[in-house]
């Protein structure tokens, strides 16, 4: 008796092959033309990984396949072929074992075709499963591409925004270059420390009494420069270092020298301003021009020769708003006070604000012809401002914290006198900038003639108040007349308006003038104080601050 044929084992097992392989034999060739035509478009970098990943994830499912076809193929035809030997053995009995052969067989054919479908159920899942990590794989590569890519343009846009920083910013030698004296005089050399900060090379800055530094030279210690800091047994040196040794050796060394002495690094600080020429191709506020003369200056008060000390770069005495307004002026950098447009500038705020000057000329040039002023010198000026009873002192400059000029900052605070200081143009993300950051410190930073904040302006706690700053216009030419932007120029606005509030010399004077200042000032943006604005704006509407429209161009 013949017996049922097993139901296409061969042919599912062929159809199965042929599915399998359908990917491997149709899909490259598609691959290729798909990929000719992409690849006629200049592909990003993320779109180009996303590519790859899914090539890869369709070529594992293909080979995955194929093995599992095969296999399942071989697995039916051992079944079949079990089937057809059981039936050839009921052949060979009687009647009576016929019967049970075809049903052994039938069972045997049905349970290869059973062995085949779940086979085949076992492959599809596992392919599907295949597929599901494939697809993640090829999206978490695509992500990662993505982001990279994102990261890649970030980092290109960060580089373009530094570069347009630096160009606007510029290199501060705009104000040097036509300066014939200071090209003649010795650069000073600047370094970078270990902690990334600039410092005079070679030497280190200490305070101590005159036995003290006699002590240092004992020990084979060169002086570089002493100064004697006035109504005071001390003196601000510079001290050399010795052939081979490193600024911090020779800290620790000089402090066992002087145990009672303060030594730091000699830093270097650099004005609060902005590259004149960048701003006023971006004029897009109202400018703010000074008056071509300064506003009446009355008496200082209280035996006072001035009200305003500045420390900056030596101001031109000649200039029509300035002339009339100074009291004294000195170098302490060199033996040469030198007018830069830098200190013009700020002197010309203060004296249009009302404010009697003395000005301290603190910077020279570094190698490179920018402005650099060493900490020795401003530690020094403000020292000469205590002892000539300075009212508010005014520091437009910006660098890090130094304890010698941090020492000479709260010395003046001791004594009444109201020490102002540009924030600092580092950015809104910036650290805090010195002296304004110092306890007591006024702290300006600069607004427009929107009230909107200088975006380069630093911001934070140490935030006292905003007055104008950008966009100003000298009257007396200082920058070749165009606009320029910073902290510098808001400071000397705020400082002219404490000087013209201010009566007495205690302490508790200037507590209740800034207290006053803090009550009349404009609050702006979050209510209340904040990080931006500070109290607010002070100095607005004063002759100081006029706003003009610019020319259109």
């Amino acid at each position: 008796m013949t017996h049922p044929a097993p139901r296409f084992p061969g042919r599912r097992a062929g159809l199965l092959l042929a599915i399998a392989l359908c990917p491997l034999l149709a899909c490259p060739s598609a691959r290729a033309r798909d990929g000719g035509e992409v690849r006629e478009v200049r592909e990003s970098r993320a779109q180009r990984d996303a590519r790859e990943a899914r090539d890869q994830a369709d070529r594992e499912r293909s080979r995955e396949a194929d093995r599992e076809a095969r296999d399942a193929a071989r697995s039916s035809g051992k079944d079949s072929g079990g089937g057809d030997r059981s039936g050839g053995g009921g052949g060979g009995s009687d009647g009576g074992g016929a019967a049970p052969a075809a049903s052994g067989s039938a069972r045997s054919s049905g349970g290869g075709e059973t062995d085949a479908a779940k086979a085949k159920a076992d492959a599809d899942k596992a392919q599907a499963k295949r597929t599901e990590e494939a697809d993640k794989q090829a999206a978490d590569a695509a992500k990662e591409a993505a982001k990279e890519a994102e990261d890649a343009a970030k980092d290109a846009a960060d580089a373009a925004e530094d570069e347009a920083k630096d160009a606007e910013h510029g290199d501060d030698r705009i104000d040097l270059v036509a300066d014939d004296r200071l090209r003649s005089g010795e650069p000073l050399a600047v370094e970078h420390g270990l902690d990334g900060r600039e410092r005079i090379a070679g030497e280190v800055l200490m305070i101590d009494r005159s036995a003290a530094v006699a002590r240092v030279q004992a020990a084979g210690y060169r002086l570089r420069s002493e100064r004697p800091v006035p109504g005071r047994d001390e003196t601000i040196a510079r001290v050399q270092l010795r052939a081979g040794q490193t600024v911090e050796q020779a800290l620790r060394q000089l402090q066992g020298i002087a145990p009672q002495g303060l030594f730091a690094p000699n830093h270097v600080f650099r004005p609060s301003q902005v590259d004149p020429g960048r701003d006023a191709a971006r004029l897009v506020a109202p400018a703010v021009k000074l008056p071509a003369s300064a506003a009446s200056v009355p008496a200082a008060g209280n035996g006072r020769p001035f009200s305003v000390g500045i420390i900056d770069t030596g101001a031109d005495l000649a200039a029509a708003p300035i002339a009339a307004a100074v009291s004294r002026s000195r170098s302490f950098v060199g033996s040469d006070y030198l007018p830069r447009g830098h200190g013009t500038l700020v002197a010309e705020i203060a004296a249009a604000g009302g404010a009697r000057l003395a000005l301290a000329d603190v910077f020279g040039a570094d190698a490179d012809q920018r402005l650099v002023a060493p900490a020795d010198a401003i530690a020094a000026a403000i020292a000469w401002l205590i002892d000539e009873r300075a009212g508010v002192i005014n520091i437009s400059i910006e660098g890090p914290d130094n304890p010698v000029m941090g020492l000479m900052v709260r010395r003046a605070l001791a004594a009444g006198i109201v020490v102002v200081a540009a924030a600092g143009n580092g950015g809104p993300a910036a650290p805090p900038v010195y002296p304004a950051a110092y306890p007591g410190v006024v702290a300006v930073t600069a607004i427009d003639g929107r009230d909107q904040v200088y975006r380069r302006a630093n911001r934070g706690p140490y935030i006292s108040f905003a007055a104008p700053g950008v966009n100003v216009v000298s009257s007396a030419g200082s920058f070749g007349g165009q606009p320029v932007s910073g902290t510098s120029f808001a400071a000397p606005a705020v400082a002219a308006t404490i000087a013209r509030d201010l009566r007495g010399d205690a302490s508790s004077a200037a507590d209740a003038v800034l207290a006053r200042l803090r009550a009349a000032a404009r609050d702006l943006g979050a209510a209340g104080y904040d990080p931006v604005y500070g109290w607010g704006a002070v100095g607005v509407g004063s002759a100081a601050v006029a706003p003009v429209v610019p020319p259109p161009r």
